[in-house]
């Protein structure tokens, strides 16, 4: 599959498609309280405790280490690993590293929200499909320093056993910067 370029929109026309991620999306819109990007602090899981099984939260220590604070269960039962206390970059080997790098790198300096529609393949071969959200929150000194990333459910034969060790950008149908 040919490497998928982003398309650029405004915040009014992010809709998800998947109704976790919606709500999710819904709730990070909350926080925002006048700001374009809502405050770490302000933050509660609990308010969306049905869907944190399927999020991941990355702190940015550095350019090149997005530390995974939060790796829900969901992930994990999905996933078959736990990347919680790793660099959430770890997760994408040698080239595609750089590309999920600098593609997140683009939504902190503009900012914007990255919506992804992925695919891949199961441990069988069948077809699955996800949708994600990457969407920024700010310290106390408004820089962002975190990634509020929700991962939808797979859509695959719940009987196929998934072997996922690692994410292609290849496997990206498309996303998308929505400008704050």
């Amino acid at each position: 599959m040919p490497h998928v370029q982003p398309t650029y929109y405004t915040l009014d026309e992010l809709t998800p498609q998947l109704p976790e991620i919606a709500k999710v999306l819904e709730y990070w819109k909350s926080l925002r309280d006048g700001a374009k990007v809502p405050r770490w602090d302000a933050f509660d899981p609990l308010a969306i405790y049905e869907q944190m099984p399927g999020c991941m939260i990355l702190k940015i220590l550095e350019e090149d280490n997005y530390h995974v604070q939060f790796f829900g269960t969901g992930l994990v039962s999905r996933f078959g690993f736990d990347l919680t206390g790793s660099n959430g970059l770890d997760l994408y080997p040698g080239e595609e590293r750089k590309k999920v790098k600098d593609r997140t790198q683009i939504a902190l300096e503009r900012p914007a929200i990255i919506l992804s529609t992925f695919a891949g393949n199961t441990g069988n071969g069948l077809p699955m499909r996800s949708e994600s959200l990457v969407a920024p929150l700010t310290n106390e000194k408004m820089e962002i320093e975190y990634l509020l990333y929700p991962i939808s459910q797979l859509e695959f034969d719940p009987y196929d056993p998934i072997e996922l060790k690692s994410i292609h950008a290849a496997d990206i149908l498309n996303y998308g910067y929505f400008d704050l």
